[in-house]
């Protein structure tokens, strides 16, 4: 992959990272905030967009929990 392929592929990552991390506990609480460190662990930007679509559609934090486990 080229630099700025790389750059942007890193970039997109770390703005979904962002909204997820916003997200989680305005929808789940704090105690979503432990999935974080599991959530880092995804590096491809595509599967982080599926968990972040994901999570607009769950009702339940173990819902969320057992989508990101398939994940990593």
């Amino acid at each position: 992959m080229s630099d700025d392929k790389l750059a942007a592929k890193d970039a997109l990552r770390k703005t979904l990272l962002e909204v997820i991390e916003l997200w989680l506990p305005l929808k789940f609480g704090e105690e979503s905030r432990v999935l974080m460190s599991q959530i880092m662990r995804i590096d491809d930007p595509e599967e982080l967009q599926k968990l972040k679509d994901f999570i607009v559609k769950a009702r339940k934090l173990s819902e969320v929990e057992e989508f990101i486990k398939g994940l990593v």
